[in-house]
């Protein structure tokens, strides 16, 4: 990079005010440039009209209220439900926020609490079986998908399934409310079904044989 360039300062003109609270404010540039700031921004660097700044460290101060900016939205996010830390960085990326503001944010994000694999794995697997009784697999595979560490997973499962009979309870309570819907007349048609929607949330084969002969 030229030296000469990094090295030009400019003048700030300008500090143009919020149209709202939720817009950060701009600064102006001798040179026409503008760009928003918050204001945090404004104290860390203490910028103010007439205070000159070069090219470097415009670039230092915008690079500084993006990763600001990123670190507010990581909050946001995780304030409206808990998110794994892959799930944040998806979000993050969304927003279309650079590689080093989304890894700041996180940062953050783990430091203070917001992303944590291991208290979102225990959530989430509580919250899915009080929504609708599902097996063990399904909720290793979603949590998979999520981007959660397979230890993380293992604590999780084993704070609901203690014990095996725990499952089978669930897959019984699941199958005699599909029962209770069934249309199917035929029992062989019936007993199909019931095998291949208990299968699809998540119940092993070994928990649906277990099911089918409680059942009969």
């Amino acid at each position: 990079m030229d030296n000469t360039e990094t090295n030009t300062l400019l003048t700030i003109t300008d500090i143009i005010p919020q149209r709202s609270r939720t817009q950060p404010r701009r600064v102006r540039l001798s040179d026409g440039f503008t760009f928003p700031v918050s204001d945090d921004t404004l104290v860390r660097f203490a910028l103010a009209k007439g205070v000159m700044v070069s090219q470097e460290q415009v670039r230092e101060i915008r690079s500084q209220e993006e990763a600001f900016q990123a670190k507010q939205a990581a909050v946001a996010i995780c304030g409206r439900r808990l998110r794994s830390r892959k799930e944040l960085e998806e979000k993050l990326r969304e927003k279309e926020f650079g590689s080093e503001a989304i890894a700041a944010a996180l940062a953050f994000a783990t430091e203070y609490g917001y992303a944590n694999d291991t208290n979102f794995a225990q959530a989430f697997v509580r919250d899915q079986l009080l929504r609708r009784p599902v097996g063990r697999q399904r909720l290793q595979l979603e949590l998979q998908r999520r981007g959660v560490a397979k230890q993380d997973i293992a604590e999780a499962l084993a704070s609901v399934f203690s014990d095996s009979d725990q499952e089978l309870q669930l897959a019984i309570a699941a199958a005699k409310k599909k029962l209770a819907t069934s249309r199917a007349s035929d029992p062989q048609k019936r007993e199909r079904s019931l095998a291949n929607f208990l299968a699809a949330r998540g119940f092993s084969w070994e928990i649906v044989r277990k099911v089918m002969e409680e059942l009969k």
